[in-house]
């Protein structure tokens, strides 16, 4: 007969858990490949194990029940108090034994006690009671030996290996894996560490980066401060300047009134002949004040020239500092956008 599954787990639904436990415990285990190679016919994993997960009906074990059942190489029975009162565990081991495969049976005690004189406590179901003498089935209890203990022996009896031989096997694999998740934890806890000093040495050169801006932005602050005093010099230069052109404007105004008395004058030596001489030495005196009025005109528009020039000087220099504030702030940005990122 061909198996289609290596085991039957038959289980209350009470206690389904611990049959959800062993199915995933069993199909997960690997043989050691020590003991494969010694007898090459046993599989690597301990699957396929059928669970039931369906009601049964009418009180008959259904058909999809009984060919899961017959197909099985083995039985295991979830042995418990409810197990043993169940009509349907115990027709399913009925069931393998009439198929004359009660030595494939292995009882799985999760609670109670086999054959218990307190049916209270009892947790084979009345169809393994049955079996007695050279018949009669040892239960591995997982109460007395512990769940990973219990899987491992479940296995052992499977595939007729000696449990010791799994066993030891079992361990070093644990030991195995607890030294490769201890290194793990150690490399990524190196890993963490090396990341926290990079980290620190990063803000540590961040907070040097910001004391050399904040330095910069102090030297730009004084400049300005030394380009605000130069322009309040410069504007009272400008007032100053504006102060002589309104004394230039007035004696301009005044020296029109003076024109226009020596005009008057001059109209009246023409009437009057015998003036002539005085007049013309009048007119010496004025032509000689308006060459000095000329002069200081262009004395005060020179002097205008050079304030312009020193303003247009001034304001390429705001200009250049503004220009430098500009970049150092748009620095300032990176760096902090980058702090951010990071």
């Amino acid at each position: 007969m061909i198996n289609e599954y290596l085991a039957f787990i038959s289980y209350k639904r009470e206690d389904e858990k611990w049959a959800k436990w062993l199915q995933h415990k069993l199909e997960h285990y690997k043989l050691p490949t020590s003991v494969r190679k010694t007898n090459p016919s046993l599989p690597e994993r301990v699957r396929p194990v059928f669970k039931d997960t369906t009601d049964l009906a009418g009180g008959v074990l259904e058909k999809a029940i009984k060919e899961a059942l017959y197909f099985s190489k083995y039985l295991i029975v979830i042995c418990s108090p409810r197990a043993a009162q169940s009509p349907w565990v115990c027709k399913e081991v009925q069931e393998f034994i009439n198929f004359g495969r009660e030595e494939f049976i292995i009882p799985f005690i999760v609670d109670g006690e086999p054959n218990s004189k307190d049916l209270n406590k009892e947790c084979f179901p009345e169809s393994l009671r049955t079996l007695i003498g050279e018949k009669e089935l040892l239960g591995i209890n997982i109460n007395e030996n512990g769940r990973d203990v219990a899987s491992i022996k479940v296995v052992a009896r499977m595939f007729n290996i000696q449990f010791d031989t799994l066993w030891q096997r079992y361990q070093r694999e644990l030991a195995r894996r607890k030294r490769i998740v201890i290194t793990g934890i150690i490399i990524f806890i190196s890993l963490i560490s090396l990341i926290a000093m990079l980290i620190g040495a990063q803000n540590i050169e961040i907070k040097n980066k910001k004391s050399e801006i904040e330095e910069k932005y102090r030297i730009i602050n004084e400049q300005n401060e030394q380009i605000q005093k130069s322009k309040e010099q410069i504007q009272k230069q400008l007032d100053i300047t504006e102060q002589q052109r309104d004394s230039l404007e007035y004696l301009a105004s005044e020296l029109n009134k003076k024109n226009r008395i020596l005009k008057e004058v001059n109209d009246s030596l023409v009437k009057v002949k015998t003036a002539n001489i005085e007049i013309t030495a009048n007119l010496k005196v004025a032509e000689q004040l308006n060459k000095e009025f000329q002069l200081r005109i262009k004395e005060v528009q020179a002097e205008r020239d050079e304030a312009n020039k020193k303003r247009e000087k001034i304001q390429i220099e705001r200009d250049e500092i503004e220009k430098r504030r500009l970049e150092l702030q748009k620095q300032l940005n990176n760096q902090n956008i980058k702090f951010n990122l990071q």
